[in-house]
């Protein structure tokens, strides 16, 4: 391979690799780890690497297929390296890189087999380069609108990962069947000597898109109603703030209201020196009196609201409320989560000491943080009736079927592979929770 032969296939690399390249970052642009001088000169060791397996591959035909295999795990190791993302994400998008890559080159060899023959002797030539960029002028505006405007909104979309462990299998079976057609049909030349083959590379693409859009669509409307179930919890808190202000205010002012008398009595007492009188109502007045601090239990908003307002509803009722909670972090959890969670055990907490008709009752909140375990401890007084299924599920209070607080719990504590065990003692219902940091 001579000096102009070297030329060419760099000018060629260059138009077929720098597209790409933008391609893939594109979605990812907010979420490059490393600096622009540091990525340049990965992307410069990646294009050399190329044209020496190209020229390679010219030399030895048989090993084609070996380095179309290679070089995946090359861009997906680089490509993780680059950006900072789940894997599948990645995955997703290079692989659907990569079909669009393999109908180029399907649509290129097509054209050089059957109208330049001259070609096959170097398929690298400056002509070579234009077609390929003739080609990228039409299809590549389809294929950087679809990662723009679809696929860059999900990626930058922070939750559902899990949709995104089975999403890049999508356009990795359009990528296996590329694949597998090609090599196993005498490779690319072999395959695209044939127009019908040339079809069936150009309606698998079109499906590929067309899919790959469809499937965007989904997850996009998935996330927005994840994000519309966001703001109702959100809501939620506010309104919890709202209520437990109102309680607040609703307190005062009737201590307001009942100033007068109260110092009117205050003055019979003391007119009559009845000290020990006055010492006993004076005692009973300053407990019902409301508090005159705001108590933070914790960092966290979302939690420290909740735990604000059940411990008000729990004085409120005449409810024994205590809490004691370590320095916890909580980034394994949203704030919906947290909500949902701790919203449900506190509720179901209150409502079992509202259903006493005797004996104390109490609420114990034990939250800590030991060994790398989120542990949560709640203890309430109950009535000693549990309802239970047969097969040792509890049941609502209110109906003879689960309840939708309970099922909220486990559905949390499972997906973040916690542990729960529910206690019902004599006089005391206990729920234990585990959590172990990721």
């Amino acid at each position: 391979m001579n000096i102009q032969m070297i030329l060419e296939m760099l000018l060629f690399e260059t138009i077929d690799l720098i597209p790409m390249v933008v391609l893939a970052l594109t979605p990812f642009r907010d979420r490059i780890r490393l600096s622009m001088q540091k990525t340049a000169i990965l992307f410069l060791f990646l294009f050399l690497g190329l044209c020496s397996c190209r020229i390679l591959a010219v030399m030895h035909h048989n090993l084609a297929g070996f380095f179309s295999a290679f070089w995946i795990i090359v861009y997906l190791i680089t490509y993780r390296v680059c950006v900072r993302c789940s894997i599948f994400r990645l995955l997703f998008v290079l692989l659907l890189i990569l079909n669009y890559g393999s109908f180029i080159s399907i649509l290129f060899n097509y054209i050089k087999i059957n109208f330049i023959q001259q070609l096959t002797i170097n398929p690298y030539s400056w002509i070579s380069s234009l077609i390929t960029l003739g080609i990228l002028l039409v299809s590549y505006p389809i294929i950087f609108i679809l990662t723009e405007k679809h696929i860059r909104p999900l990626i930058k979309f922070p939750e559902n990962d899990k949709i995104w462990r089975m999403l890049w299998i999508v356009p990795a079976i359009f990528c296996l069947c590329y694949y597998y057609n090609l090599y196993t049909n005498g490779g690319i030349i072999s395959f695209c000597s044939h127009p019908q083959n040339v079809l069936y590379g150009m309606f698998l693409t079109i499906g590929a898109i067309f899919i790959t859009y469809i499937a965007a669509r989904l997850v996009q409307e998935s996330n927005q109603i994840m994000l519309l179930k966001s703001e109702n919890y959100q809501l939620s808190l506010q309104k919890l703030q709202f209520e437990y202000l109102h309680h607040k205010i609703e307190e005062a002012r009737h201590a307001r209201h009942d100033i007068r008398q109260i110092m009117t009595v205050l003055q019979a007492y003391i007119a009559d020196e009845n000290i020990s009188g006055l010492k006993a109502y004076v005692l009973q007045y300053t407990k019902e009196l409301p508090s005159d601090s705001c108590i933070v239990y914790c960092e966290h908003y979302a939690l420290n609201a909740l735990l604000q307002y059940y411990e008000a509803l729990a004085k409120k009722n005449n409810i024994s409320f205590k809490i004691t909670i370590g320095n916890i972090n909580f980034s394994d959890f949203s704030d919906s989560e947290l909500t949902i969670l701790f919203g449900n055990l506190l509720e179901n907490a209150i409502e079992a000491c509202m259903r006493q008709t005797s004996l104390e009752t109490f609420i114990r909140i034990l939250i800590t943080d030991i060994n790398d375990k989120i542990m949560i401890q709640i203890d309430n007084s109950y009535n000693g009736v549990i309802k239970t299924s047969p097969d040792g599920n509890y049941f609502s209070s209110k109906e003879d079927r689960m309840g939708i607080g309970i099922l909220s719990i486990r559905k949390i504590v499972n997906l973040h592979n916690g542990i729960i065990n529910f206690l019902p003692q004599a006089d005391t219902f206990s729920v234990s929770i585990i959590f172990f940091h990721k």
